[in-house]
């Protein structure tokens, strides 16, 4: 049987629409510092709309077998509801209740629907999707800068413990447009305390130039980014 090409190109604009719609929607929440940005968006709307169109396109060849109507579908519905509970299982929240790993459980999901594309014979749609997967994983990587984005990182901070060297701290990231948004400090001994803060960061900012930035004020003894 040959390849409708003009049917693949239909599938491959269909994911193309959706990864574009899931981007726009991504921005806005990524442009408000919000958890699930531009990636986690991008793949829960590519990989809804792959899913649709194999439950759609992908059992036409097992709809009667030997005269007798099934419906394989069920077993892909089987397969998304399990991997959603176990890509829930992989987003962690951390105890300065920091959330990590919600864009690597959207990329599993995605995965799902690759897997899904090549058990269902739908071959080029399933490369076509992992292409874009890989796309957004790499293009859309958390340390790009984005015109008017800003871009989310934790601090571990070491200081004194003086409400001073604390304030002054917080205040000088203030200056220079670092916003924190939940902090938590920890005393370490008598004389030291660790500073645990969610950042919402300028995109003016590079990774290296915050280093650098944390490494110049006095306040700070050690710090992990």
């Amino acid at each position: 049987m040959g390849i409708d090409w003009n049917q693949e190109l239909l599938y491959i604009s269909q994911l193309l629409l959706a990864a574009g719609c899931g981007l726009l929607i991504g921005f806005e929440r990524q442009s408000r510092t919000k958890m699930a940005g531009i990636r986690t968006h991008i793949m829960v709307s590519l990989a809804s709309c792959l899913m649709m169109i194999i439950s759609k396109y992908g059992f036409m060849d097992v709809i009667t077998i030997n005269g007798i109507s099934i419906d394989a579908s069920r077993v892909a519905a089987g397969i998304i509801t399990g991997m959603g509970i176990l890509g829930g299982g992989l987003i962690l929240t951390g105890k300065q209740g920091f959330v990590s790993g919600v864009t690597t459980a959207a990329g599993v999901w995605a995965t799902v629907g690759v897997g899904m594309a090549i058990g269902s014979q739908m071959y080029i749609l399933g490369c076509a999707a992992t292409l874009f997967i890989l796309a957004v994983q790499i293009l859309f990587h958390r340390n790009i800068k984005m015109a008017g984005v800003s871009w989310r990182g934790t601090i571990v901070a070491e200081c004194d413990k003086n409400p001073d060297a604390i304030n002054g701290l917080l205040q000088e990231l203030a200056e220079k447009k670092v916003e924190v948004t939940r902090s938590k400090c920890d005393f370490k001994g008598e004389n030291r305390c660790v500073l645990h803060l969610m950042v919402n960061i300028s995109p003016k900012y590079s990774r290296e130039q915050i280093v650098n930035l944390l490494g110049e004020m006095p306040q700070i003894n050690t710090f992990e980014i």
